[in-house]
């Protein structure tokens, strides 16, 4: 795959060809933990008690391991000044039991936990995004010291989390990122590269053709597929992350992750696509990547200086100038 990097006009423009590499793209924000979720908390200290009788860090249904839930759960206990002790797997079962089941008030938002692969090694992320609930979701959750309850898990996905999120109305205008797509049916993906999620306002995706903006984060495309080109030739198309990731850290002078929002979908049409942002984004690089014609991927991330009043335009001089540099 070859690659290069370099700042311009306040623009970090990449380019990836389509072949081999680490694809990340269709949730690079993460992983849930198990992938069908869970009935309730019962359901995954059953799971996890089973898991240990095996002498196993396998869970039945979960991608996360016995040692993932330990992990963030500790941090969570930690974090939220839960009175509640968890040193070992051993005593995971308990202590899922002992939480419970929460109601969730209309105006909160939610931290999660997910997974994240990197080279073959699977981590927890520690609150890696923020959402709203889904629709029949149960949440379930301990008391911190002052009596309140914290919700630390959640059944559509049985991610770990901690603490409730109160959207911010503020006068404060959200940002705007225009970004174009040149036919039908291109694979196009966005992700926040920054040092910290964001808070749970302005977020609306709106695409070329569309009457209305999407209700919740698409991922409609792939990670890694192969294409056939008009040539005939036939690539593997993919988009990484990671070396956004990586290059982003190196740019900006302090570690950057995909946060909280992230996005993958086929162009309903050619023109212009919208995405709204909050002003907390100009922290990080707000982060597109388009499929080519020719089976390649270019990403172009979005610095604070491009913004002008708030909104910047990507250009098709911008698309053409991070090409001819692959």
């Amino acid at each position: 795959m070859k690659t290069r990097y370099l700042m311009t006009a306040g623009l970090l423009a990449l380019s990836f060809l389509g072949g081999a590499g680490e694809a990340k793209a269709a949730n690079p924000a993460g992983d849930l933990f198990c992938r069908e979720g869970i009935r309730d908390n019962e359901d995954l200290a059953q799971r996890i008690e089973h898991a240990l009788s095996r002498n196993t860090q396998d869970i039945e249904g979960c991608g996360a391991k016995v040692q993932h839930f330990l992990e963030a759960f500790q941090y969570h206990i930690r974090k939220e000044n839960i009175d509640a002790t968890l040193n070992t797997a051993a005593e995971l079962p308990a202590f899922i039991r002992s939480m419970e089941e929460a109601t969730a008030q209309d105006d909160l938002w939610f931290n999660t936990d997910c997974l994240w692969t990197v080279n073959g090694r699977t981590r927890v992320k520690l609150d890696c995004e923020q959402r709203t609930l889904k629709q029949g979701e149960r949440i379930f959750g301990l008391r911190d010291r002052e009596g309140n309850l914290i919700v630390l898990l959640y059944s559509d996905c049985a991610n770990p989390g901690s603490g409730e999120v109160k959207i911010v109305v503020t006068a404060q205008p959200c940002l705007k990122l225009i970004f174009p797509t040149t036919y039908q049916g291109q694979d196009v993906r966005g992700a926040y590269i920054g040092p910290r999620p964001l808070p749970g306002r302005c977020h609306s995706l709106i695409g070329a053709g569309m009457d209305e903006e999407f209700s919740a984060w698409p991922e409609e495309c792939p990670n890694e597929y192969p294409k056939v080109l008009a040539d005939g030739r036939t690539v593997n198309v993919t988009c990484s992350w990671r070396e956004v990731e990586e290059n982003s850290t190196r740019v900006m002078g302090q570690p950057m992750s995909v946060q909280n929002v992230s996005y993958s979908y086929e162009a309903r049409a050619a023109g212009s696509n919208v995405w709204m942002l909050p002003p907390e984004a100009l922290e990080g690089l707000p982060t597109l990547c388009w499929e080519m014609p020719d089976g390649s991927f270019i990403a172009l991330s979005v610095s604070r200086s491009s913004f002008v009043d708030g909104t910047y335009t990507v250009t098709a001089a911008d698309m053409e100038f991070a090409r001819s540099r692959q």
